[in-house]
């Protein structure tokens, strides 16, 4: 795989700033529409590794170094405030429940009532702790470095035509309708955004005429009263959760 200079020196910085070496992998099974993850070294893992969907866009630098910001993020604070989101069983039955009394009636089997919910549930999370501070990142880059625009654009674009693919009738018919929302606010805020920062208004035509607008653009409000530091992105998150109701979904836990 041959790497934009540009990246390399972003991979090279986050392992001189975290003193851990970091893996790139091509990975076409990451679930559901994500372009790309970082799974960060903690728990005994001994290297970060950025995982990116081969196929989603011509070269994956901006993928890969969109990711090494979440982590670059992370360790400009001290130790004692490096926190990682993580899962809470409450949330996890809250999501379940709404499936249940969606499919239970319908005779769908017990598991893959909770395979969908797990899916759901972590769907939600990973919307929550990527978007608020993802756009930081995201505004970041394009300030910064224009060897990635052409790419974060395409990445952008890509992102927007599969969160608009939750409007489709066999996902309408399998979502709970509490989760619909969420994920339908959550979308439109990504929208919000990325509408603002290419000057395309057009962005936000899936969702001229539903209800989510308004709640998206109070996430987009909550954001911009937050000064834009890493020691802020803890309270940025669970901003945006409190307002989405999903502040028992979810514990900071020191990174380690």
């Amino acid at each position: 795989m041959s790497l934009l200079s540009y990246t390399v020196d972003v991979i090279r910085k986050v392992e001189a700033v975290s003193g851990i070496p970091v893996e790139v992998h091509a990975d076409p099974d990451l679930p559901g529409s994500h372009l790309a993850e970082v799974r960060m070294a903690r728990d005994g893992r001994t290297s970060h590794v950025v995982l990116y969907r081969p196929d989603s866009i011509e070269q994956p630098d901006y993928l890969i170094c969109y990711q090494c910001y979440f982590i670059l993020r992370l360790f400009k604070n001290k130790p004692a405030e490096r926190f990682d989101l993580v899962s809470t069983a409450q949330g996890e039955a809250e999501v379940l429940r709404e499936v249940q009394a969606m499919h239970g009636k319908r005779g769908v089997p017990a598991d893959a009532m909770q395979q969908l919910s797990t899916f759901i549930f972590n769907s939600h999370l990973r919307q929550l702790r990527s978007y608020p501070i993802g756009f930081r990142i995201d505004r970041w880059i394009r300030d910064t470095a224009p060897e990635l625009i052409e790419l974060q654009k395409k990445a952008a674009i890509r992102q927007l035509w599969d969160n608009a693919a939750i409007f489709r009738p066999e996902v309408t018919q399998t979502v709970p309708a509490r989760n619909l929302e969420l994920n339908h606010t959550l979308n439109a805020a990504f929208a919000i955004f990325w509408a603002e920062i290419l000057s395309e208004p057009e962005i936000l035509q899936p969702y001229a005429a539903t209800p989510f607008l308004e709640p998206a653009r109070k996430l987009i409000a909550i954001s911009d009263a937050h000064i834009d530091n890493p020691a802020n992105d803890c309270a940025l998150v669970n901003a945006w959760a409190k307002e989405l109701g999903m502040l028992r979904w979810y514990k900071w836990v020191i990174h380690a």
